[in-house]
């Protein structure tokens, strides 16, 4: 399961940086580029609100990788 690519490709389509996604979530954004090239894994509680930063329902990030 590659759920960073995914992420990854959620902010970048919402046109926003690192940065402001990691602001908006909460979260550092070494740690949000640390998921995005899936070395960490996020708890579903930050997944949720990343998902929420750049405006796409989890549900549809979740279809994207089965």
């Amino acid at each position: 399961m590659k759920i960073g690519n995914e992420l990854r490709k959620a902010r970048i389509d919402a046109g926003m940086t690192q940065e402001a996604v990691s602001k908006a979530a909460g979260i550092h954004r070494v740690y949000l580029s640390e998921l995005e090239r899936d070395e960490k894994v996020p708890t579903v509680d930050v997944f949720v609100r990343v998902c929420r930063a750049v405006k796409v329902k989890p549900s549809v990030v979740m279809a994207r990788i089965e």
